[in-house]
């Protein structure tokens, strides 16, 4: 269900135009597509040393981390610098996290 619903909120803000966007996280790895004004940004951690943040090439803006178990979006804080959007996030060995950039 939450692949769905993340799914057609992309699809419903982008009209179906995505477009990617650099991000980079220490150690893991970071993918992040433009939708529309919104930025979605999936990081996923195969290492053994937890993920504590991910870099994001998008404007400045409000973040907000997806609860799986709760299919909803919460908002945490995050630091805008030069351009990039960094938020701090704690994702364990095989763990995953989205976040949305609005």
């Amino acid at each position: 269900k939450a692949v769905r619903k993340v799914s057609d909120m992309m699809l419903a803000e982008s009209g179906g135009k995505f477009e990617t966007v650099e991000a980079v996280c220490d150690g893991g790895e970071a993918f992040a597509l433009k939708c529309g004004r919104n930025t979605y940004v999936y990081v996923y951690n195969p290492s053994d040393k937890p993920v504590t943040s991910v870099t994001v090439n998008a404007r400045k803006g409000k973040v907000s981390a997806f609860d799986f178990g709760a299919l909803d979006f919460s908002r945490i804080p995050s630091k805008s610098a030069e351009g990039s959007v960094v938020i701090p996030c704690s994702v364990q060995k095989l763990g995953e996290a989205l976040y949305l950039i609005r």
